[in-house]
């Protein structure tokens, strides 16, 4: 069963399946997955982005962690991870079984960070493929900080109405 949180926002093209708790005020944008069920999750310990698009913003919870402020960024997949609050995964990035990322921490885009006993200390800049920490610094846990606040304020846009969205199919000669 999907169960979503107050002042949460889900695009009409994000799909969720099966057991799968999403709490208050979560931003999911376009072509997002996220997938639950038996040994999996309620949360996005598995969060798929299939398409050209998808981003997703705010709180996420699994059987056995939560994460605050986690954005996860085009086409990434974090696949079994544990990931930890006010993270970046970044565009294209790949989170594989067993992996922990530590909270404040960013995940370039394009790395590939390996199964099993990967383990990125807190506030870590985490690159390359195969990925390894390439420096541990208190700025990235800011930056991440900033960038869920920028998708956040994005969300409220969205839910206001503010933000006009167009959908394919519609003629506007």
């Amino acid at each position: 069963m999907v169960t979503l949180g107050r002042n949460t926002m889900v695009m009409d093209t994000a799909v969720l399946i099966g057991d799968v708790q999403i709490e208050d005020g979560v931003a999911i944008f376009d072509h997002v997955v996220i997938r639950g069920g038996p040994g999996h999750h309620k949360g996005w310990e598995e969060l798929e982005h299939p398409g050209q698009c998808g981003h997703t913003c705010g709180r996420a919870l699994s059987h056995d962690h939560r994460s605050d402020g986690l954005c996860g960024g085009h086409n990434a997949i974090v696949h079994g991870s544990n990931v930890g609050d006010e993270v970046i995964v970044g565009m294209g990035a790949i989170l594989l079984n067993g992996s922990k990322i530590g909270s404040g921490s960013v995940v370039a885009a394009g790395a590939v960070v390996t199964e099993g006993g990967f383990e990125a200390p807190e506030n870590s800049l985490v690159a390359g493929v195969p990925a390894t920490v390439k420096r541990v610094d208190g700025k990235f846990r800011e930056y991440a900080r900033r960038n869920a606040q920028t998708y956040m304020a994005l969300r409220d846009r969205y839910i206001s109405g503010s933000i006009q969205r167009v959908r394919g199919g519609l003629d506007l000669r």
